[in-house]
C-alpha cells in the first residue's frame, strides 16, 4: 500500500477547481468592474477560498473566517440573500475588517445556491465608495451566481464519488488483510492501520493510541505530512510521546475514552482575539489548547477526529487523524465514519492476534507436559532443567 499516488492525484483535483474558479471570475470581470473578487465554498461551518481575482492566489485554497465569527457575510448565508454595501467606510470594526482589506469601500456577497442550499460565497470589492447598487447590479450578480454555483457542485459532486469509491476500496482491501493474517504481530497491525487510515482519508497526519494495563494512554504508531514518526524508542516512548494518564486532563483522546464516541472538531478563527477554537459541528466550543495562539498559515490544523477503538465492549485505545494546510475536501463526518469501520476491523484483527498469541502459548504448555511425562522417569534435577527450559514460553 502507498498513499502518493491517491495524495498527488488528489493536489492535481484541488488545482484544477482552483483553476474553474479562477475562470469564472475572469469571465464574469468582462461582464462587471471590480478590483478584486473571490469564490468561496462552504465546509463543515468553514469557508475555503478557492478562487481570487485581483489578488495573490498562492495561499488558495485559503481558510478564512468562520461562518460563526464573520457578521459581515453571516446573513447572505443565513438569509440566502445579496448583501451590497455601497461604502464600508463607515463600518466598525467588528463587521468590516479594515486591517485585511483596507483599499475596499464597495462590496458585494452573494449566496452560491444549489437546491435550496448555499454551498459558498462570491464576494465582489471595489476601491471607490458607491459603485454598486442593487437596481444595477443585482440580477446580473444573482444570475453569475446560480451559474457558478452548478458549475462547482458538479465538480464536488463528481470528485466526491470518486473518492468516497477509493475510500470503500481500500477498507475492503485493508480489512480482508486485518481480518485473515492472524499471524501479524501487534505493531505489524498497527503500521498496516495507520497506513489504511491515511489511504483512504488522503490525510497525512494519524496517530493511533492505545491503553496499556497500568490505564496510561500511549501512541503505537503516528504520521505527520505522510511520514512516520518516531514514538518509541528503545522500550520507552520517544521524547513528546510519553505515556499520558487516561484519567487526567481535558484532552480529545481522553474524551473518546471516557464517553466510547467518536469526536468531530472544526478549527475556527476568531476575529478580533487573534485564535483558533476547535468547534464542533453544532458549533459547540471544546475546551481543548491543542491549537497555535496564531494567525491562519498551513500548520494549523482545520479539522480533527478520533475514534474509538472498543475490544470486548472496552474502549482501548484510538485512532486519531487531523488535515492541515486547508485541505477542505476532508469531510470529516464522513470520514469518521471510514474511521469507525477501520476501528472495527482493527479490533477484530487485535483479538485474533491476542485469541492467535493465547493459542501458541497453550500449545507450548501441552508440548512440555507431553515432554515431561515421556520422560517421568527422569530424576528430579532434570525435570526442572526442563521446567526452567520451557518457563520463558510460558511468560511471553
Amino acid at each position: 500500500m502507498t498513499t502518493t499516488p491517491i495524495y498527488e492525484e488528489k493536489q492535481q483535483d484541488i488545482f484544477e477547481l482552483e483553476q474553474l474558479a479562477d475562470k469564472e471570475l475572469k469571465d464574469f470581470s468582462k461582464l462587471m468592474t471590480f478590483d478584486t473578487a473571490s469564490i468561496q465554498i462552504l465546509r463543515n461551518r468553514q469557508r475555503y477560498q478557492i478562487g481570487a481575482f485581483g489578488f495573490s492566489k498562492d495561499n488558495n485554497p485559503r481558510l478564512l473566517r468562520g461562518i460563526d465569527h464573520d457578521e459581515q457575510i453571516k446573513p447572505s448565508i443565513t438569509e440566502k440573500k445579496i448583501i451590497i454595501e455601497d461604502d464600508v467606510d463607515d463600518k466598525n470594526e467588528r463587521y468590516w475588517n479594515k486591517k485585511e482589506t483596507p483599499k475596499v469601500r464597495s462590496w458585494i456577497c452573494a449566496p452560491l445556491i444549489v437546491d435550496d442550499e448555499v454551498i459558498g460565497l462570491l464576494t465582489i470589492d471595489h476601491y471607490l465608495p458607491k459603485q454598486y447598487s442593487y437596481k444595477k447590479h443585482g440580477k446580473l450578480v444573482k444570475d453569475f451566481a446560480r451559474d457558478v454555483a452548478g458549475r462547482i457542485k458538479q465538480w464536488l459532486s463528481l470528485h466526491e464519488s470518486k473518492r468516497r469509491a477509493e475510500q470503500l476500496e481500500s477498507l475492503i482491501a485493508i480489512g480482508n488483510q486485518l481480518t485473515s493474517d492472524i499471524k501479524l504481530n501487534e505493531d505489524e497491525l498497527f503500521s498496516l492501520v495507520e497506513e489504511c487510515a491515511r489511504e483512504a482519508l488522503n490525510i497525512h497526519n494519524v496517530t493511533i493510541w492505545m491503553v496499556n494495563d497500568a490505564e496510561k494512554v500511549y501512541p503505537v504508531k503516528a504520521s505527520r505530512d505522510g511520514e512516520l514518526i518516531t514514538v518509541k524508542e528503545k522500550n520507552t516512548c520517544a521524547k513528546g510521546w510519553e505515556p499520558r494518564s487516561k484519567n487526567g486532563g481535558k484532552g480529545k483522546v481522553r474524551y473518546i475514552l471516557d464517553n466510547d464516541r467518536s469526536l468531530v472538531l472544526y478549527s475556527q478563527y476568531i476575529f478580533g482575539e487573534e485564535k483558533y477554537v476547535l468547534l464542533s459541528n453544532d458549533g459547540e466550543e471544546y475546551p481543548f489548547s491543542s491549537l497555535p495562539n496564531e494567525k491562519a498559515d498551513d500548520k494549523v490544523p482545520d479539522c480533527w477526529i478520533g475514534v474509538p477503538i472498543k475490544l470486548k465492549n472496552k474502549v482501548v485505545g484510538t485512532i486519531t487523524a487531523f488535515s492541515w494546510g486547508h485541505k477542505y475536501q476532508f469531510a470529516a463526518e464522513y470520514d469518521s465514519k471510514i474511521l469507525e469501520v477501520l476501528s472495527d476491523k482493527t479490533a477484530i484483527a487485535l483479538d485474533n492476534i491476542r485469541k492467535y498469541k493465547e493459542i501458541a502459548k497453550l500449545e507450548h504448555v501441552i508440548n512440555f507436559t507431553h515432554e515431561v511425562t515421556s520422560k517421568i522417569t527422569l530424576s528430579e534435577r532434570k525435570i526442572l532443567e526442563l521446567i526452567h527450559k520451557h518457563a520463558s514460553e510460558f511468560m511471553d
